[in-house]
């Protein structure tokens, strides 16, 4: 009996040993790759987006959203997206909300201060290790744009080229709810916040623009 349990126990420990070999190689097969990717060029990428020629019809009052970029779709998603935030319906819409959380302040009060603050809509590159694990895991490491409380820049992030205008405009928004000084909890957590329901209403409202 003693001889049995010597030799289940040795063959426990062989198996111990191959699943550890077996996972450290896996562990450097993706450190490999990471390091391998991370050495590669984080230049931003061509436009790869054909673009219709866009002309928004003019809206009242000064520019919220402006960029000095030379890439189409960026100048494109700056116009539609500068139109959708001055529209009455955008407004209005939003001033129907009486709360939202993160805010004390009623959709009236939200509406009020939409378009009262300018940005520049600027191009930032993730590193391509991140955009290569992104693929796997949607939420790994990096946003489609962020804003800085230091200034009312938004940054957009030109690996996020493939995404509709729609859905880029609807980013911009959002962005700019957080220029006016909106929260929300971390990222997948803020449906009910202010930046989700402008960039929301933004989206359904980007006909008139189009």
């Amino acid at each position: 009996m003693s001889e049995w349990y010597m030799e289940m126990a040795r063959r426990r420990q062989r198996i111990v040993k191959h699943w550890i070999k077996f996972l450290v190689g896996v562990g450097l097969v993706v450190l490999a790759l990471v390091l391998v990717a991370g050495c590669a060029t984080t230049k931003a990428p061509k436009d790869d987006v054909v673009m219709i020629e866009i002309n928004p019809p003019a809206q009242s009052g000064p520019q919220v959203f402006v960029t000095n970029s030379s890439h189409e779709w960026m100048i494109a998603m700056s116009k539609i997206a500068d139109c959708v935030v001055k529209l009455p319906e955008v407004k209005a819409e939003i001033a129907t909300f009486e709360s939202f959380e993160w805010t004390e302040d009623s959709g009236g009060q939200v509406a009020a201060k939409i378009g009262s603050k300018q940005s520049e809509v600027k191009e930032y590159t993730t590193n391509r290790a991140v955009s290569i694990f992104r693929r796997v895991w949607p939420g790994f490491g990096t946003v489609n744009a962020y804003t800085t409380k230091a200034s009312t820049d938004i940054y957009y992030n030109t690996r996020a080229v493939a995404r509709s205008l729609k859905d880029k405009v609807g980013t911009i928004c959002h962005e700019h709810a957080h220029v006016l000084g909106y929260d929300h909890g971390g990222n997948g957590s803020h449906t009910t916040g202010v930046p989700a329901a402008l960039g929301d209403i933004c989206m359904k409202h980007i006909g008139r623009c189009l």
